[in-house]
């Protein structure tokens, strides 16, 4: 996402910018930076606004006021921010993304953290039946919001059964930052510890990287290479094929 920004940049393409930026941002709010990706968006809406890219610079306004819930969760002064950034917003005409599940569960989650209970539980009723019908990977996304708008609003028996729902979503089309985040909230509601994201399931590099220090450290009588670890066939070295060998 940084690589595809950089080049719309050297391009000079100022709508293809806004639109990279947009989608830097939303991975900086999968992989857990927030306060990142809050800056990327800021800068993204404000270009899609000026070139006039409406869709960018809605996705990016909603995923902004997510970003400030994710930097401070349960502040009402978040809250507040986050409300004013969404309150110009209203469904878009062309969703072609699915974004206005996600911007209903985020307003969910503002209200919620506002004290505003009931039309939070409103709005997290209508952003589950937009999560129907879009893109596999904006359904997880909503879901998972939903999930934490859920949480917020003390429906504990509706972010389970969300959770649920995602981690089946996830198993079945091996989306592995969805699925650790499911694990992670089932564990909350169960009352244990948050699980680590796992080097295979995410392909985070910072996981990876500490599982091989790790693993150096070992001498197993079983072992196993599993992963995308044979990054050869890629000229940059950067993008590796999977493979599983289990060794005694």
């Amino acid at each position: 996402a940084r690589r595809a920004l950089d080049h719309a940049r050297a391009l000079g393409d100022r709508a293809l910018e806004a639109k990279c930026g947009r989608a830097l941002g939303q991975v900086l709010l999968d992989v857990g930076q927030p306060a990142e990706a809050e800056r990327v968006l800021a800068d993204a809406a404000a270009l899609a606004r000026a070139v006039g890219v409406d869709e960018a610079r809605v996705s990016a306004t909603v995923l902004r006021a997510r970003a400030s819930l994710d930097l401070r969760p349960g502040d009402p002064v978040a809250a507040a921010v986050a409300l004013d950034r969404l309150l110009p917003i209203t469904s878009p005409a062309r969703d072609p993304e699915g974004f206005d599940a996600m911007l209903l569960a985020v307003r969910a989650r503002a209200l919620a953290f506002a004290g505003d209970h009931g039309r939070a539980r409103e709005a997290l009723g209508l952003a589950r039946q937009r999560a129907t019908g879009v893109s596999l990977e904006m359904r997880a996304r909503a879901l998972a919001e939903c999930c934490r708008a859920a949480l917020a609003t003390g429906e504990a028996g509706q972010a389970r059964e969300v959770a649920i729902v995602l981690r089946s979503c996830a198993l079945e089309h091996r989306l592995g930052l969805s699925l650790w985040e499911a694990e992670a909230m089932l564990a909350v509601l169960d009352g244990l510890p948050r699980p680590d994201p796992s080097p295979l399931g995410i392909g985070l590099p910072e996981a990876f990287r500490a599982y091989n220090i790790a693993w150096v450290g070992q001498d197993p009588p079983v072992d196993a290479v599993i992963g995308f670890i044979e990054t050869y066939k890629d000229p940059r070295g950067q993008k590796g094929a999977f493979e599983g060998i289990v060794h005694f």
